[in-house]
């Protein structure tokens, strides 16, 4: 997988692609700054389960909290993305 950001972003959202850059997969980020772009207008979890980063699908259908951004995109991995 490859992680891509755009140009003059300083956040950590990036794009997630294919090796071969032909397929995008969805953004990936910490819930913060998805946040500040407005990607999320809201988001609630007990502080204790406050997750870090969030994997949104490119069709939008699929969102995955995580603690790590690898977690996040774990899911892109396993056989029921497939």
């Amino acid at each position: 997988m490859k992680f891509v950001k755009n140009k003059n972003d300083d956040s950590s959202i990036r794009k997630v692609y294919s090796d071969d850059n032909k397929t995008l997969y969805g953004i990936v980020g910490t819930v913060e700054d998805l946040l500040k772009a407005e990607i999320f207008t809201y988001v609630a979890f007990l502080e204790s389960e406050k997750p870090a980063y969030a994997f949104i699908s490119f069709n939008g259908k699929n969102v995955h909290f995580a603690k790590t951004r690898d977690e996040a995109i774990k899911y892109l991995k396993s056989e029921s993305y497939k």
